[in-house]
């Protein structure tokens, strides 16, 4: 295809005429949901994997993770 084809086919596919969709009150709430929960993930993995490149420089061993066995009393 020539690049004047691939121009009317980004046209024809990228702004159609009508589209006959609803888009319900709860869907800008779903929207921003996702999107906080994106941001808080990448936070999170960043400052794990900080966490971890800065002990292992500093020669420090993995700190042990939660255990529910710990918080349960044994009889």
């Amino acid at each position: 295809m020539k690049r004047e084809n691939y121009f009317l086919l980004f046209i024809l596919i990228g702004f159609p005429g009508v589209a006959y969709a609803y888009i319900d009150p709860g869907t800008g709430s779903l929207l921003l949901q996702g999107t906080i929960a994106a941001i808080a993930s990448v936070l999170v993995f960043w400052r794990n994997l900080r966490i971890g490149i800065t002990n292992f420089f500093r020669g420090k061993k993995q700190e042990k993770a939660f255990d529910q066995s710990d918080t349960i009393s044994k009889e």
